[in-house]
């Protein structure tokens, strides 16, 4: 009898062994399910850039929701519609087992008229890279060469961002104030004639010289003019100022 039970004893130690490390492999077989998934060659960069904008790899069983107009931003397509996204969106589902469901009502209201650099630009995910490439042509003329160089980015449907970074090492801050150069060249104020409906304030001895004006006039000055030149309605206006840069960040 001491033998059968000590062999019972024995073998229930084996199933209760082998049952227990089932166990604590499964969740790792779940949890990296999706990183498994050979990516063909065409997909690779869509999921790099989708991983990229949710912040984290994908997994099994999420659900992206996302604007056709971000998603453009995110994931460029030369058909801006989302029957684009038809593929990429069968392959999440069966490959990864992730929902990426886009929707198409604000596509209109993502582009923006944008007062810059002596004109209204219409600025969308469609249109961002041919208007900085012509914004950055009329900086050319208006500095002379390529001593600024322009920036454009969509953070988000509301809020666009404006970088003018500098070449020359020129000492051009103040605490809370904008040299004219820089309000020149946001503006566009001189570029073939272009002169801002409201005016930013000037030194007296006139306009061929540098000087520093207080930011909250310049924006008040940048928003009138914007308004009577037919831009969109802005709801606030930031300014930074740098060594490197002047960034204007504008949200609607």
């Amino acid at each position: 009898m001491m033998l059968i039970a000590n062999l019972y004893n024995l073998l229930s130690n084996e199933v209760q062994y082998l049952g227990s490390r089932q166990g604590s492999v499964s969740p790792d077989v779940i949890e990296r399910k999706a990183n498994t998934v050979i990516v063909p060659e065409k997909f690779k960069t869509d999921i790099e850039a989708l991983e990229r904008y949710i912040g984290h790899p994908l997994e099994t069983g999420l659900c992206i929701k996302v604007d056709l107009a971000e998603l453009l931003t995110v994931i460029p397509r030369e058909r801006k519609r989302a029957d684009a996204y038809n593929t990429l969106r069968r392959f999440l589902k069966n490959e990864f087992g992730v929902e990426l469901i886009i929707n198409k009502k604000t596509k209109k209201t993502m582009s923006k008229k944008v007062f810059l650099v002596g004109k209204v630009h219409e600025i969308g995910p469609a249109t961002i890279m041919s208007v900085q490439q012509e914004i950055q042509n009329d900086l050319n003329v208006l500095t002379d060469g390529r001593k600024v160089v322009v920036s454009l980015d969509i953070l988000n449907p509301k809020d666009i961002e404006v970088s003018f970074e500098r070449m020359a090492t020129d000492d051009l801050l103040k605490q809370d104030m904008i040299n004219t150069a820089d309000a020149d060249v946001i503006t566009g104020e001189g570029l073939d004639n272009f002169r801002m409906p409201e005016p930013i304030p000037r030194a007296p001895f006139g306009t061929y010289f540098n000087c520093f004006i207080d930011q909250t006039e310049f924006i008040d000055c940048y928003k009138k003019s914007a308004r009577a030149l037919g831009a969109s309605r802005m709801k606030d206006i930031k300014l930074e100022i740098t060594p490197e840069f002047a960034k204007l960040k504008l949200a609607y």
